[in-house]
């Protein structure tokens, strides 16, 4: 298994980028205060994890990383409260199954998850894009969206993170299992677009 250092930053990452928690017209019109405050938490923690996570991820005797990052996991843990979506739906899964570490299951999933809720729901990770530090303000929404996936990809890759699920056991032989406990998993009831056992095994595949 790699690291648990950053295995446990990038679990504390999935929670504000999971795709329910960045879709900003999630929100109801009578809990609407409420959730934007746990978006600002959410986008705030993402611009601490992008600073600080490298740094401790390079240095694990650096307090004032490691210390950014438990903030960013309060945070984290904090902003949650808005749901979760398709990405720890699939990590579940992983781990009950496949032995893998929550944050790895996660991490190996994400882009994959973004990239699907991106295609459906133009535009919904600019403000993620922005906590990051990208200049996709007055990008078009698809081109945003590409930019802030594809420096989340790159993000992962520098953490040793660029990986797929075969190199950590899983076969196609869980396809099936997989998808089925994916699709009773809870946390894709409340993600940005729907997610058929269809589009869970396309996904799974997809990270193979």
């Amino acid at each position: 298994m790699p690291d648990s250092n950053p295995l446990c930053g990038l679990l504390h990452c999935q929670h504000p980028l999971d795709p329910n928690q960045t879709d900003v017209q999630f929100v109801s019109p009578s809990d609407s205060h409420y959730e934007l405050m746990e978006i600002a938490r959410q986008l705030e923690g993402i611009r601490l994890i992008v600073e600080a996570l490298p740094r401790a991820f390079r240095d694990g005797a650096n307090l004032d990383a490691r210390g950014r990052m438990l903030v960013a996991a309060a945070m984290g843990a904090v902003a949650f409260q808005k749901d979760l979506g398709v990405v720890h739906s699939m990590a579940h899964p992983l781990s009950t199954l496949c032995g893998l570490h929550h944050g790895l299951a996660n991490a190996l999933c994400l882009v994959a998850g973004m990239r699907f809720c991106g295609d459906r729901k133009p535009g919904l990770y600019r403000r993620v894009g922005i906590a990051c530090g990208l200049g996709v303000l007055d990008m078009p929404d698809r081109q945003a969206d590409q930019q802030t996936i594809d420096f989340i990809e790159r993000f992962l890759a520098g953490l040793g993170l660029a990986d797929r699920l075969a190199n950590h056991g899983v076969k196609t032989d869980h396809l099936d299992a997989l998808v089925r406990q994916a699709v009773e998993d809870p946390c894709h009831k409340t993600n940005a677009v729907p997610v058929t056992a269809g589009d869970f095994r396309t996904l799974f595949s997809a990270v193979l």
